[in-house]
């Protein structure tokens, strides 16, 4: 049945390619694949990957049920709801005094934070998570904005 339904055709590709865009300006799996406070597996390519295995695996199954509605419409729902609770990471933060901030999206939904000391945290969204890959750094004699 998994190998029916994996089986490549024109019409799984075809839609794959949609789902491929969309996972490029909002990705399902970001730059950062795990990561907690201190630890960060980031990898552009893996992600990249990622994303693109599960636009072939979400064409698969549309293609697969759009003879019967109610499981199509099933499987539409079902996607949405794994699109949206997959947990992607947001930003990175490492760094006490000196320290890199490595930011992978912004988030369109629920975002909450897991620290730890030393001002290293990671940021998560649950929700729509909009590609923006930037890292920034901070000294330690970097001065704080001044209140007028």
């Amino acid at each position: 049945m998994i190998k029916e339904l994996l089986t490549p055709n024109k019409n799984k590709f075809l839609l794959a390619i949609p789902f491929a865009i969309l996972f490029w300006f909002f990705p399902i799996i970001s730059r950062s694949i795990i990561a907690i406070p201190f630890v960060n597996i980031s990898s552009l390519v893996f992600s990249l990957i990622i994303n693109l295995a599960i636009a072939y695996i979400f064409s698969c199954l549309i293609v697969s049920n759009l003879d019967n509605k109610k499981k199509l419409i099933l499987v539409i729902f079902i996607i949405l709801a794994i699109y949206l609770l997959i947990p992607k990471v947001t930003s990175f933060y490492v760094g006490d005094l000196g320290g890199t901030t490595k930011t992978n999206c912004d988030c369109y939904g629920i975002n909450w934070s897991a620290s730890s000391c030393c001002h290293s945290s990671v940021n998560y969204c649950i929700g729509i998570c909009k590609r923006n890959e930037a890292t920034s750094s901070w000294g330690w004699n970097q001065k704080l904005p001044s209140k007028p």
